[in-house]
C-alpha cells in the first residue's frame, strides 16, 4: 500500500491529515520529530492549556482545529518572553488517550524546550516508552505493509543494569540480526535508524528513526504515511495491551481495597547479590520529584514504598525473585502517574510486563 495521495483515505482521515500538513507548514532541513505521550482523560486539554500555562512559558499561545479523529493544537511557544521558532503541534487523539507531539525544531530545541513545555503538565500528561521487542515487531510490520526492504544504518544498544554500557554502532545489515545480537550480549536495542528501500531502484529511499523513548523522526515521507505505516498499529497495541490491561483502574481506595499488582519479568537474573539490590535503589533515586522509603532489604530481596510528590500517587515495589520486579499501586494512582513510574523502570530494566 502506498499513500501518495490522500484519496486512498476515508473522508475523516483525509481532512485530518490535510489539516495537520497545513498547520505544520513547510518541512525544514531537519527531519520532522515525533514524541508520544498519554494524557488524563478526565480533563479537557484545551481548558488545561488555557488555565495552567507554566510561568516560564507565559505568553505562549495556541490555536485548535477539531476533527472526528482528534483535536490539533498549534503552539507558538514563548520562553521567558522570547518567541521560539518553529511552532509545534500536539495531536490529541480521541480514540485512544494518546497525544502526538510533532515538531520541526532542531533536536536540542525539541528535547530541551518543546518537550520540557509538555513535561511541565505532569501528572496530567506523561511520556510513553516502548520495549525493544515492540520496536522489532514494529519494523516487521512496516516491512510487510510497505513492501520495502529495511536496512539498518545506525543504532544504539544499552545495558543499564550490571556493568552499564552504551554503544553507538554503524552497520548496513538486516535489522533483525541487530536485535538478536544485542540479546545474546544481555543488552537491548535502544534506538535505531533505518532506510526503507522500495523494490524498484526508482523508488525514493525513506529514512526512519525509532526509539524506546517514544521519540521518532522521518524523512522522505509525509505525516499521513508516517502515521498509517508507523504509528497507528503501534498506538492501538499500546492502548489495548498496556493502557487497558495495566495502567487503567489500578488505584486502591476505600471503595476498592484489593491490590492490583503487575510485574516486570526480566530477561536475565539481575538480583543475585546484595549489591544488586543497592544498585536498584540507586536507580530509584533517579526519579525526579519522587521519594522512597526502604521497608525491607535482605540480600537481593527488596521492598520499597515510592511516592510521587507531584500527584500524591504511591506504590509499593518489591523484588521477590532474581528476575522479577513487582509493582503494587496504592492510592491516588492515575494511568498517567502509573505510566510515569512504569516508563522509568522499563527504561532501565528491559522486560515483559505481566499481571500478577
Amino acid at each position: 500500500m502506498k499513500i501518495e495521495e490522500y484519496g486512498m483515505l476515508d473522508q475523516n482521515k483525509r481532512k485530518f491529515f490535510i489539516t495537520i500538513e497545513r498547520l505544520f507548514g513547510e518541512v525544514s532541513g531537519t527531519p520532522p520529530k515525533v514524541a508520544i505521550c498519554t494524557y488524563d482523560k478526565r480533563y479537557s486539554m484545551a481548558e488545561l492549556f488555557k488555565k495552567h500555562m507554566p510561568a516560564a512559558f507565559d505568553g505562549t499561545t495556541f490555536e485548535i482545529d477539531k476533527s472526528e479523529i482528534g483535536d490539533i493544537f498549534k503552539f507558538r511557544l514563548k520562553l521567558y518572553g522570547k518567541d521560539l521558532e518553529p511552532s509545534c503541534l500536539l495531536i490529541n487523539l480521541k480514540e485512544w488517550p494518546i497525544g502526538i507531539i510533532l515538531s520541526n525544531a532542531k533536536h536540542i530545541d525539541f528535547k530541551n524546550v518543546q518537550l520540557a513545555f509538555f513535561r511541565s503538565y505532569y501528572p496530567l500528561i506523561s511520556r510513553t516508552f516502548f520495549s525493544s521487542v515492540e520496536l522489532l515487531k514494529l519494523l516487521g510490520r512496516i516491512e510487510k505493509t510497505t513492501e520495502t526492504d529495511i536496512e539498518a544504518q545506525r543504532y544504539v544498544v544499552k545495558r543499564y543494569y550490571g556493568k552499564k554500557e552504551t554503544r553507538l554502532c554503524f552497520a548496513k545489515t538486516p535489522y533483525s540480526d541487530l536485535f538478536l545480537n544485542a540479546v545474546s550480549e544481555h543488552m537491548w536495542v535502544d534506538s535505531i535508524v533505518v532506510n526503507l528501500k522500495g523494490k524498484s531502484e526508482s523508488d525514493a529511499v525513506s529514512k526512519l528513526r525509532i526509539g524506546r523513548d517514544g521519540i521518532f523522526s522521518y524523512r522522505n515521507m509525509g505525516f499521513a504515511k508516517f502515521f498509517v505505516f508507523v504509528l497507528e498499529e503501534l498506538l492501538k497495541t499500546w492502548n489495548d495491551e498496556l493502557y487497558k490491561n495495566t495502567l487503567e483502574n489500578r488505584a486502591r481506595s476505600f471503595d476498592d481495597v484489593v491490590a492490583k499488582p503487575i510485574k516486570i519479568k526480566l530477561k536475565s537474573e539481575l538480583f543475585l547479590e546484595e549489591n544488586d539490590a543497592l544498585k536498584f535503589i540507586e536507580v530509584i533515586k533517579g526519579l525526579p520529584k519522587w521519594g522512597y522509603s526502604i521497608i525491607s532489604l535482605n540480600k537481593f530481596f527488596i521492598e520499597l514504598n515510592v511516592l510521587d510528590y507531584v500527584s500524591g500517587g504511591s506504590f509499593d515495589i518489591t523484588v521477590p525473585a532474581s528476575n522479577e520486579i513487582h509493582i503494587i499501586p496504592q492510592t491516588q494512582v492515575t494511568p498517567t502517574v502509573f505510566n510515569r513510574l512504569l516508563s522509568f523502570l522499563t527504561e532501565n530494566y528491559e522486560g515483559e510486563i505481566q499481571n500478577v
